[in-house]
């Protein structure tokens, strides 16, 4: 969403410390956010999972 770089900051790192200790569905059209967050990775393309991956760059690689 449109928060303020603090905001989102604020948020991201209360997503790192979650992700902790439990699962996290996060959707998003930021790659470098969920290159900071993920620790796997699916893509979904006309409601259909096309990739999943457990390496961030080879997403960013070939969808940027």
């Amino acid at each position: 969403s449109s928060l303020d770089e603090t905001s989102a900051e604020m948020i991201e790192q209360l997503l790192l410390k979650l992700k902790e200790k439990c699962t996290i569905i996060l959707v998003s059209h930021y790659m470098d956010q969920v290159k900071r967050i993920a620790d796997t990775k699916f893509v979904l393309s006309n409601r259909k999972l096309t990739l999943q991956e457990d390496k961030p760059i080879n997403i960013i690689k070939k969808y940027q």
